[in-house]
């Protein structure tokens, strides 16, 4: 169930996917697997509310995964699905924040904290933290380089609240740091994205 899982899941991923495609008989036979095995694919894909399945109209993608390149700074602002739309949560000063030490080595005199919400078709996917130095202009602090770290993690109370999902689903936390032809660090940002409604996929420039 496994092969044939990842791999209709590949399939809405890189969607739309076309009329017909998701046919038990079709998926068996170009996917070589056994139809018990698709089925389940089928079954586990539709409770992940990706696809909806009914004995009259068979089977059919109702949401697309986002494909987030892994530098996109606000993935999905434009995209096949409609835009995504940005909400500002907040944004506050900041002063002494001790772990950003790592990132910006000198830590500025004062920090901007900037918390973003992405909603794609009414159904929050990414919710999004901004550090930038308080004596600079939001707008002027992209950077010219941008790296980018992934790593695993779970929703956490407040997590699951603003991106509407069960406490403690897989997420995808990505940590983009921006710095200047100098290589100092102008920005850095934290987004955490959900799991089951984004992809993460090469592109670091």
């Amino acid at each position: 169930m496994r092969f044939a899982y990842e791999q209709i899941r590949s399939l809405i991923r890189e969607g739309p996917v076309a009329a017909g495609t998701l046919l038990e008989s079709r998926l068996v036979d170009e996917l070589g697997a056994g139809r018990n095995a698709v089925r389940a694919a089928l079954r586990r894909l539709t409770d992940e509310g990706l696809l909806a399945r009914s004995p009259k109209r068979g089977t059919a993608q109702t949401r697309r995964i986002l494909q987030c390149r892994v530098d996109d700074v606000l993935p999905g602002v434009t995209g096949n699905d409609g835009p995504v739309t940005i909400h500002r949560l907040g944004h506050e000063v900041h002063t002494g924040i001790g772990p950003l030490r790592i990132d910006y080595g000198r830590l500025p005199a004062a920090v901007l904290l900037v918390e973003q919400l992405a909603v794609l078709a009414g159904e929050p996917i990414y919710r999004r933290l901004i550090c930038i130095p308080h004596d600079e202009p939001e707008e002027a602090c992209g950077g010219e380089q941008i790296s980018a770290t992934i790593t695993a993690t779970s929703a956490d109370t407040d997590m699951a609240s603003d991106l509407q999902i069960p406490l403690g689903q897989p997420l995808i936390l990505r940590r983009l740091v921006h710095t200047d032809r100098d290589g100092a660090v102008r920005q850095v940002s934290f987004t955490h994205f959900r799991g089951d409604r984004v992809a993460i996929v090469d592109g670091t420039r």
